[in-house]
């Protein structure tokens, strides 16, 4: 794919005018001479420049110049994860094959995948995160290279976050939080919000309930940068855990508090997701 047509499927994609792409990089007639082709080449420092108000690493990008190789990766990844239920289902020869994939190709795809598999097997007890050991290391080893986190670095950060050592998370957090309020700012907005929402339930797992605390403040934060319209599951979840993390720290909450935030669960995700927010809920005070 040609580097401006590519450039104007990002942008278009993320809701950009030409004006606002161009702005402090290159004139608009450039940027329109880029997209039609009448402008053959791009330097490295304006197709950076580009990228970084696009939010997508280099890595991504040359990955979407080379459209041969993603149907393949994408059939792979959905014939992987449909089998993964089958009972002839063998994850480690699966888990094996694609570390050596990885160490032929040094391509993240390969151990990103395993990640999934286990996700999706994870009701299989043969099947634990401690096995993947060699994934999480070389993952965490690669984002600790990165000076920017792009879109497939943030989708995975948002998804599995408990797969990064405590020291990483910590020591990123506030750079994490910076790069995903960027990227709603392009249109990508659920990534903040599903990070601190899967890093407040692995701190709930945890028993680190302070930890947990902290960062479901953080999620009500992010839920001010958001039209109203858009965070009423947001807002739920914020509300639930909130109180479920009060609730393990053996704070008082009036029962018709939790009555009156599960009826509204009920009514807005359904019975099936109130039985099992509250199933969770019910584990935390038999612990106490």
């Amino acid at each position: 794919m040609h580097d401006g047509e590519l450039i104007k499927k990002l942008r278009v994609s993320r809701k950009l005018t030409q004006s606002q792409l161009a702005e402090g990089i290159c004139s608009k007639t450039s940027l329109v001479g880029i997209e039609n082709r009448t402008i053959k080449k791009i330097s490295f420092l304006t197709l950076m420049a580009f990228l970084d108000r696009l939010n997508i690493t280099l890595t991504e990008y040359e990955s979407l110049r080379n459209q041969v190789e993603e149907p393949r990766k994408t059939r792979k990844t959905r014939n992987l994860l449909n089998k993964v239920q089958e009972d002839d289902f063998d994850p480690y020869k699966e888990i094996a094959d694609n570390r050596k994939q990885f160490k032929r190709t040094a391509d993240l795809y390969y151990l990103v995948l395993n990640i999934h598999m286990y996700w999706k097997s994870s009701v299989k007890p043969d099947i634990q995160l401690e096995f993947l050991g060699y994934e999480i290391r070389m993952i965490e080893d690669y984002f600790m290279k990165l000076k920017e986190f792009g879109r497939y670095e943030l989708d995975l950060l948002a998804e599995f976050p408990f797969i990064f050592s405590d020291s990483f998370i910590e020591n990123n957090y506030l750079k994490i939080k910076k790069r995903m309020r960027k990227a709603m700012k392009s249109g990508y907005d659920q990534c903040l919000f599903l990070f601190l929402k899967n890093l407040t339930v692995y701190y709930i797992d945890k028993k680190r309930y302070k930890k947990a605390r902290s960062i479901n403040e953080d999620m009500y934060r992010c839920l001010g940068l958001k039209s109203k319209t858009a965070v009423i599951y947001e807002s739920l979840m914020s509300d639930y855990y909130r109180r479920l993390i009060a609730t393990a720290l053996g704070e008082p909450i009036k029962k018709e508090e939790f009555e009156s935030l599960f009826a509204v669960i009920e009514y807005t995700l359904g019975k099936e997701e109130r039985d099992e927010l509250e199933e969770k809920l019910l584990s935390i005070q038999a612990q106490r």
